[in-house]
């Protein structure tokens, strides 16, 4: 594998084998235990999906700004590691409002 393509389609074809073999063990499960596993619907909440939105919004611009930047190793794991604690409180904010 010499370019960057070849590393996204090997990406994605990691994936793919990932949700593959998920699905995969699953059917074997009800198979072999004879019990399906239920299904839980819950109803759309605009205020959960915009906590969610938020809070990976700013975990996606901690990211790209822990990259841009070129940060040394301690520093860009701080940001990062402060991004994705902030989003996660924004996003857990929603599910205990609604």
């Amino acid at each position: 594998m010499d370019g960057p393509q070849d590393k996204h389609t090997l990406g994605f074809w990691l994936s793919y084998c990932s949700v593959l073999g998920g699905v995969a063990s699953w059917q074997l499960y009800q198979y072999l235990t004879n019990h399906h596993l239920a299904s839980k619907h819950t109803a759309f909440s605009w205020p959960m999906f915009i906590a969610e939105m938020v809070g990976t919004l700013v975990l996606a611009m901690g990211l790209s700004a822990a990259f841009a930047k070129t940060l040394d190793t301690l520093s860009g794991a701080v940001t990062y590691g402060a991004s994705y604690f902030v989003g996660i409180l924004i996003a857990a904010t929603a599910s205990l409002l609604t």
